[in-house]
């Protein structure tokens, strides 16, 4: 018997995926000292990666996050890094090292160097520079240095040193299981077999969501490895009850079936093992699992002695993979003829994306058949991403442009809004009202300055005071127009002491009424000091103002030769980045094709040895009776 997938190993990557989410990228400080910064986050976190990483460049361009600049350079990695600039993103790592004095900055830093090395396929550089973290990572990064290392360390064969790095294992409670995954594998790689079962069987038995994909399948993978390895180790019953907990419709569920058949199969129980090995068949001919299940099933049938049934199996597997190689010519033709990329990538998500991100179709996507084996490679995965990370970057510069037209419009608008205004606001600069202003006040300040002590009594007087002066000033005008009158004397007596009792009044108050009136006097000096400045001002405005719309004008025009240049740049990258994913996904279809030339000629091998077999039997039962008649 042969597994077409040895889980156990390649199980050990699910985490590193899982690890890579936005959700772990460079995080902020508690306090937001630059509002700018505070802006890049909000986008960061809404995951709007490419317009947070424009953001950023301008703001550090602009040097308005100077009280963030590890931080900020430490998340402008990280946006790089989640659209696979692996590169740039680790020149900005070693300058964040140079850069920052604090060890929990640094060590985020190193976490990520790490990161990087391991995406490039340089292990013992991704184990040097995680032994460089000291002490914990900040964060939701806690943790995860140890579960890459052991990671690492699984899948150099170095199973002691991955479980005792995960035996003290602390950290953000959202990786916990994926970190009792990694150890209980490691502990079935080092033999000890219970310990290993144990771990991955309480992982097995956990109850998650039906939203939690990522952990019900982690749930599945740990019961397959603990299901594969008792069957490895000839311990069929057992596995056989690991493999059944995985679900039917889970990610896993195609590996799972065909190893519950092979334990069947183990202890001779044929027709039994056929029950999931029939389930497979029915699913995709291109998962690896399901071609082996439609060999297994007329296997098992020979084995029952069912040689007609298993020839029949065998033909039916061979019309199976004559068809299906007949969809992948077609297939193979219809991306080579270029539209169907376009078509596929237009029914994905419209959102910002970037390298964390996996690249999501709706159902009407074309062609379904080949879909998901295709997403399912990383290569097709990868390419697919950046085409589609250059399609968003096309349409954000065609917004860009279309807003450049918007600009153009707010220019004229305020062009006409100027020629209106303007004549408008000359002619009141320009009017008298101000200088007449400025000629009363000049009065003013002189008769202040030149009134005699008496005077300044009357000047200095209230509103309510002067009005009583006036009225007994017309009073005694009114009495002195009749002399002759008998109480003329006194009341002209009267009207005096008043007037007396008036300026006394405001002479006991002299000092502080001088005072009150010098600085009003100097406050409304420099105001009008002001005012001369403001038009003034206003005046040079006016003067510069075409001068302005000149210059904006040209800046206008250059931003839209920048993104001309730039569109032209894209249109010819995307048509290469096009080129090159139809050179992988025609690859991997072509390798397909390969596969199942090599499943036909072992089918229609398979079948001529049943043939044979078949014909030997009948041989066999013949030889029996001639023998007996000899014998008589």
């Amino acid at each position: 018997m042969r597994f077409t997938r040895q889980l156990l190993l390649l199980a050990t990557c699910v985490l590193f995926s899982a690890a890579a989410s936005a959700a772990d990228e460079p995080g902020p400080e508690d306090i937001i000292l630059d509002l700018p910064y505070g802006v890049v986050l909000f986008d960061f976190y809404q995951q709007n990666y490419f317009t947070s990483l424009v953001n950023l460049i301008k703001a550090q361009k602009d040097d308005t996050v100077p009280q963030h600049e590890a931080e900020a350079e430490l998340l402008r990695g990280g946006l790089y890094l989640s659209y696979g600039m692996r590169g740039r993103a680790e020149e900005i790592f070693k300058n964040v090292l140079d850069i920052e004095p604090r060890q929990d900055v640094k060590n985020r830093a190193w976490y990520y160097l790490a990161r990087i090395a391991y995406q490039r396929g340089l292990p013992e550089n991704a184990l040097s520079y995680l032994s460089k973290i000291r002490g914990e990572l900040p964060d939701t990064l806690v943790g995860r240095d140890q579960l890459m290392a052991a990671i690492i360390n699984i899948q150099q064969g170095d199973f002691l040193d991955a479980y005792s790095g995960l035996s003290d294992w602390e950290g953000e409670t959202d990786i916990k299981h994926y970190v009792e995954y990694n150890r209980g594998v490691a502990a079935l790689r080092l033999g000890d077999t219970d310990k290993g079962t144990d771990i991955l069987d309480l992982l097995g038995r956990q109850k998650f969501g039906s939203e939690e994909f990522e952990l019900l399948a982690l749930k599945d993978r740990a019961n397959l490895a603990v299901g594969m390895h008792l069957l490895r180790e000839e311990s069929p019953e057992k596995a056989r009850f690991y493999l059944d907990r995985v679900r039917l419709n889970g990610p896993f569920a195609n590996e799972a079936l065909l190893a519950a058949g092979w334990a069947d199969a183990r202890n001779e129980f044929y027709q039994p093992a056929m029950i999931p090995w029939n389930e497979l068949a029915s699913r995709n001919v291109l998962d690896p699992a399901v071609q082996e299940s439609l060999f297994a099933i007329p296997y098992a049938m020979a084995k029952a002695g069912g040689f007609a049934q298993a020839a029949a199996g065998y033909q039916q597997a061979l019309d199976i993979f004559r068809a299906e190689q007949e969809k992948l010519k077609a297939g193979i033709e219809l991306v080579k003829e270029g539209g169907y990329l376009d078509d596929l990538l237009s029914s994905a998500e419209k959102i910002e994306m970037g390298w964390l991100r996996e690249l999501k179709v709706v159902n009407e996507a074309p062609q379904p058949w080949y879909l998901d084996e295709l997403l399912s490679s990383h290569r097709v995965q990868e390419s697919l991403k950046n085409y589609r990370d250059l399609l968003f970057l096309d349409y954000n510069l065609t917004t860009w442009d279309e807003s450049i037209d918007s600009f153009d419009e707010m220019l004229t608008l305020r062009e006409r809004r100027f020629e209106t205004v303007v004549p408008s606001a000359q002619t009141k600069l320009s009017d008298n009202e101000q200088e007449n202003l400025q000629n009363k006040f000049a009065l003013l300040n002189q008769l202040y300055l030149s009134a005699s002590e008496k005077e300044k009594l009357r000047l200095l007087a209230t509103p309510a005071e002067l009005k009583k002066l006036q009225r007994l000033d017309k009073l005694q005008q009114l009495i002195s127009k009749h002399p002759n009158a008998r109480a003329h004397a006194y009341l002209l007596g009267r009207v005096d002491f008043l007037k007396g009792i008036l300026f006394w009044d405001i002479y006991n108050t002299l000092e502080k009424r001088e005072r009150k009136s010098g600085r009003a006097l100097q406050d409304l000096e420099t105001e009008f000091e002001q005012s001369r400045e403001f038009i003034a001002s206003i005046n040079r405005l006016m003067a510069d103002l075409p001068a302005g719309f000149e210059g904006f004008a040209e800046k206008i025009q250059a931003k839209r030769s920048d993104l001309s240049g730039a569109r032209e740049k894209l249109e010819t990258v995307t048509q290469k980045q096009k080129a090159q994913l139809t050179e992988v996904v025609v690859g991997e279809l072509e390798q397909h094709v390969a596969r199942i030339d090599e499943l036909k000629l072992q089918a229609a091998f398979a079948l001529a040895q049943i043939y044979d077999q078949d014909s030997e039997k009948e041989e066999d039962d013949d030889k029996p009776q001639n023998n007996r008649g000899v014998a008589r």
